[in-house]
């Protein structure tokens, strides 16, 4: 999977800041290729309109996911389609049953930091910042990925998404790691939880668990 390219950057960095964040930075920190990746991407300080304006003459801008502050992006190189989610950072919660309705915050001037707390594990929620490299990393994740140890960002985790349950799982075998105590005994408590989640997130999740877990 290609990367979002140097001239958009520079581009959404003339206005604000650009971070890579999800699976390709948590990837590449532990020495993973890449190439294959799916590359998410997080913009501070500029407002949604004004970033959809800004990336229009790059490629192709598709709005479908307005209401939680994200813009599918497709740059075209040598004929080939290549598509990115570029996000505002924000704030959820869940206010049903199975994070199947939540409360959806997006601010272009949140910090990316509090962008990436609310995320699942401390190993997914560090970000790169695209103008100087730099690693963001409020979670101390880059200190659990050495140790392999996976963590629960917050006690309220599982129970904002019964999902991460599966998840943890799935990322305990597929990188071989130690589900730490806390995690473990949060995921026993809510485990009833599971229940709630659709059958379509849950095969989501196994498939990944068969097919990438070593």
């Amino acid at each position: 999977m290609s990367q979002l390219s140097e001239k958009v950057v520079q581009t959404i960095c003339q206005s604000g800041r650009v971070f890579e964040v999800g699976g390709a930075v948590r990837d590449r920190l532990l020495g993973l290729d890449i190439s294959s990746k799916d590359h998410d991407y997080l913009v501070t300080g500029i407002p949604y309109d004004e970033l959809t304006r800004l990336l229009k003459p790059h490629g192709h801008v598709e709005l479908v996911g307005r209401s939680f502050g994200v813009i599918k992006f497709t740059q075209f190189r040598d004929g080939q389609p290549h598509t990115f989610d570029i996000a505002l950072p924000r704030k959820e919660h869940s206010t049903g049953v199975g994070h199947k309705e939540f409360e959806v915050n997006f601010d272009p001037n949140l910090s990316v930091e509090d962008d990436l707390t609310r995320r699942d594990f401390t190993i997914n929620s560090i970000a790169m910042a695209l103008d100087d490299q730099s690693i963001i990393d409020p979670l101390n994740g880059r200190k659990d990925l050495a140790d392999r140890i996976l963590r629960m960002t917050s006690e309220r985790s599982f129970e904002e998404d019964p999902l991460r349950m599966l998840r943890a799982i799935q990322f305990a075998a597929r990188f071989q790691f130690e589900i730490e105590p806390q995690t473990f005994a949060a995921m026993t408590k809510h485990a009833a939880l599971i229940a709630t989640v659709s059958a379509e997130r849950i095969a989501d999740e196994m498939n990944k668990l068969l097919l990438l877990a070593k």
